[in-house]
């Protein structure tokens, strides 16, 4: 081993490189050279003895001798392969005022050896190593068991486990990307010169392609580059295999097959998906969906079809399911102006005019659909919900339509008694086998065993179509009238027909109406024989009614609060002279500053000074509507555990007692625009003339420090204000006496008080009554409560008057 004579001192002071052209050197070399950008390589080390002895063995011309001397150079390559490995890999450089560094490459020495045919391959003929690879399981299946680029077995046994001398003669025990792509090209060139398209091998090159990690360039391995990869892939036709033919990248689509015949897709495998990315196959998106539904609708209309045919059902139900889903995800991305005018198939055939509807209960589906036009998406249309709008479809809810009898409808004793017990059947298999599905219940269960069957042979159903005023009336089999509890039916052979009654039951169970209207026949069937239902009761079906009881208590208590004020405020009336709320708050403004003169004609304009900014004034404030809003709890907000500690027990505190008289926090910052001190006395304020109080009646304690709340009612109340100059926030901070406080009294408000700076936001007075119970709670030194907006609570809006 020696280093290679021909290497140049191109720069004083750097390294001797051996150019990329040398004269009887390995062309190998060279393109590997060229694919890295490089002109030179460093420090590189030529071995003639090597090239001598492989030179030797492959001109032998006996075989047998040929392949034992092989596996004798094998053998002394990897005894001494700890001093050769010093030298297997070099500096690749450019030549631009200094040595630019491309990576690194095999040795000089290490090439000749690779492009010298001293290796039998499995035909028994001398090839070069760098075209030769192992025998394995994994290369069969790529390449076929009869391939001639593997190793002759018998060297391959004598070689035993050098695999570190495999590796650098790049032999490898892996199908190499270059012969994966040639494979690819000879299977595309099979099928052009008219043989059959072999799916299969194709699958598997496509996968061992997916679990090769592409390089930058071509390094020591002489692995192909991403980038010559995608130069293979996107020549002549293209080396993806669709259903369509061989396509370029750019010219098919990745994923599912979505669109059927209509359009070329990668095909689908393990890694299938960031494979073809890497490759630039894209995704689907809506222009492709609306594209390709348009296609079928016009295809349909020319063949004058009834009814689209299997395949056109499937590729539309794919499209819009595929529609949905992004609407889900990425809700911008449908707009009427995309989608508004989209042809959809409806009871009246194709439609690109609208109004089409949208109607959930599919017997009042059948029924307007023999006047009108109704969506038929060939699902169920809860999964398209999102799609609704974006295709401007008019939505028939359960507003708009009311069933009725126009004569006689008598009760019949037999059949309510066989809708209650299959009512209880119906949740007995529900609670056993669809605990979610029981959950989704939208009323509650004693509400639908209540029901009361009557027999209307002239059922029939009066719609108000949302978009034209038109009210219409048909003929139906089945409908509820949920306000007077009472189960319309035609006859009583609907009562146990999923499409009749168990439609009409599965409307409340909003997300699982099929399974619930399927579960129905069986209901009807164990009653019908006279079973008596189970009652359980579940873990879960107590956690919601605690959820229920909780929720209904502060229903109660938000109304009590309320009707106090309602109370209140009708006495403070009756006193004439009698301001209510409280004395307005004077705030301390800073003095404005004064404008000088302009200096003479040439002084440019002076720009309007900002208005300055100020607090509200309580005294100039109108309630918006004086009773004020109760909002409902959002589903996070109503499901949030509570945060009550296990030992806090009511009458145990160590917090203190609230204090005779007030203590009214002093101001002690010099005067600013406004203080925090000044805006928690507005807020105070803000919330005695929403709840029409004075200061006697709702105390304020902010300077007792400790206490955990600012203001106490005449009632032992506990009041927490956060006030905010802006919008009202979601998060708001308790300290921990705060916290502990909350915890503690059942008779505790969390009050959020925002708007409070002149012309930022409207003013909002948000009371939200056991708000540990209701928010999320995550601790910290402090505690934050999230899920403010969502909480159950009663709002005040109060604006200035003019």
């Amino acid at each position: 081993m020696r280093r290679h004579p021909g290497a140049r001192e191109r720069f004083t002071q750097s390294p001797k490189g051996l150019p990329a052209e040398v004269i009887s050197g390995p062309r190998a070399r060279t393109d590997a050279l060229r694919v890295l950008e490089a002109t030179f390589t460093l420090d590189d080390y030529e071995s003639p003895d090597l090239r001598a002895v492989a030179s030797g063995i492959a001109a032998e011309q006996n075989p047998q001798i040929r392949r034992r001397r092989a596996a004798a150079l094998f053998h002394v390559l990897g005894r001494a392969w700890s001093r050769f490995s010093d030298h297997d890999e070099v500096d690749a450089v450019y030549d631009y005022y200094a040595w630019q560094n491309r990576g690194r490459t095999a040795a000089f020495w290490l090439w000749q050896l690779r492009d010298t045919p001293w290796l039998d391959d499995g035909n028994g003929a001398p090839s070069a190593p760098v075209r030769l690879c192992m025998r394995t399981t994994g290369t069969v299946a790529v390449y076929g068991a009869d391939d001639e680029r593997f190793l002759h077995p018998e060297i391959q046994q004598l070689v035993g486990r050098r695999s570190d001398v495999l590796r650098a003669l790049g032999i490898s025990a892996e199908a190499r990307t270059e012969d994966l792509v040639e494979c690819l090209q000879r299977l595309r060139r099979r099928e052009e010169e008219g043989g059959d398209r072999d799916v299969p091998a194709a699958l598997i090159l496509y996968q061992a392609l997916a679990e090769r990690a592409f390089v930058r360039g071509a390094g020591a391995s002489g692995e192909m580059s991403l980038g010559s990869v995608l130069r293979a892939f996107g020549e002549g036709c293209g080396l993806v295999l669709t259903d369509s033919g061989w396509r370029r990248p750019s010219q098919c689509l990745r994923g599912a097959p979505l669109f059927g015949p209509l359009r070329a897709f990668a095909p689908t495998f393990p890694g299938s998906e960031e494979f073809w990315q890497r490759l630039a196959v894209r995704l689907p998106n809506v222009d492709d969906a609306t594209a390709v539904i348009k296609e079928l609708a016009q295809r349909d209309r020319k063949q004058g079809r009834d009814e689209p045919d299997g395949t056109t059902q499937s590729i539309v139900l794919e499209t819009l399911k595929m529609l949905a889903a992004l609407g889900r995800t990425h809700p911008g991305a449908l707009t009427a102006k995309r989608l508004g005018r989209l042809p959809l198939w409806t009871s009246q055939g194709w439609r690109s005019k609208r109004p089409v509807y949208a109607v959930e209960d599919p017997v009042v589906a059948e029924a307007l659909g023999r006047e009108c036009a109704v969506w038929c998406p060939g699902a169920e249309l809860e999964q398209f919900r999102p799609l609704i709008g974006a295709l401007r479809m008019s939505e028939l809810a359960a507003e708009h339509v009311t069933v009725y009898s126009p004569g006689p409808a008598p009760a019949d004793p037999d059949a309510t008694a066989l809708v209650r017990s299959a009512i209880t059947h119906l949740r007995e298999d529900l609670q056993r086998n669809a605990a979610s599905v029981a959950q989704s219940l939208d009323c509650s269960w004693d509400q639908l065993a209540d029901l009361t069957v009557r027999i209307a042979p002239h059922l029939a159903c009066c719609l108000d179509l949302p978009d034209t005023g038109e009210t219409v009336h048909m003929p139906v089999d089945a409908g509820i009238d949920w306000s007077s509890g009472t189960l319309y039916v035609r006859d009583t052979a609907t009562l146990t027909r999923t499409s009749g009654v168990g439609r009409s039951i599965a409307a409340r169970f909003p997300g699982s109406r099929r399974e619930v209207a399927l579960a129905w026949g069986a209901a009807c069937d164990q009653a019908e024989k006279g079973r008596t239902a189970v009652q359980l009761s579940l873990a879960d079906d107590q956690v919601r009614r605690d959820r229920e009881a909780a929720e209904a208590e502060r229903e109660r208590r938000l109304r009590e609060l309320g009707n106090e004020v309602n109370q209140r405020r009708t006495a403070t009336k009756a006193q004439v002279g009698t301001v209510a709320g409280t004395p307005r708050t004077a705030v301390i403004l800073p003095p404005a500053p004064s404008t000088p003169p302009p200096a003479g004609p040439s002084a440019p304009p002076v720009p309007p000074a900002a208005p300055p900014r100020r607090l509200v004034d309580p005294g100039r404030l109108r309630l918006v509507d004086p009773s004020g809003i109760i909002t409902p709890p959002k589903p996070s907000a109503a499901g949030a555990p509570s945060a009550r500690p296990s030992e806090y027990t009511s009458g145990t505190s160590g917090l203190p007692q609230p204090r005779a008289g007030s203590a009214i926090p002093q101001q002690h910052t010099p005067p600013r625009p406004y203080t925090g001190t000044e805006q928690e006395k507005v807020a105070l304020d803000v919330v005695r003339k929403a709840l029409a109080t004075d200061d006697d009646w709702l105390r304020d304690l902010r300077a007792q420090r400790g206490l955990g709340a600012d203001a106490v009612d005449a009632l032992s109340r506990f009041y927490e204000l956060k006030a905010y100059k802006d919008a009202e926030p979601d998060t708001v901070m308790l300290t921990p006496a705060e916290f502990q406080r909350a915890a503690e009294s059942d008779d505790f408000f969390l009050v959020i008080v925002s708007g409070l700076e002149a012309g930022t936001a409207p003013v909002s007075v948000r009371i939200i009554p056991q708000p540990l119970q209701q928010l999320t709670c995550r601790p910290s030194s402090s505690v934050t409560v999230t899920g403010i907006r969502g909480a159950h609570s009663r709002v005040y809006q109060l604006e200035e008057d003019r």
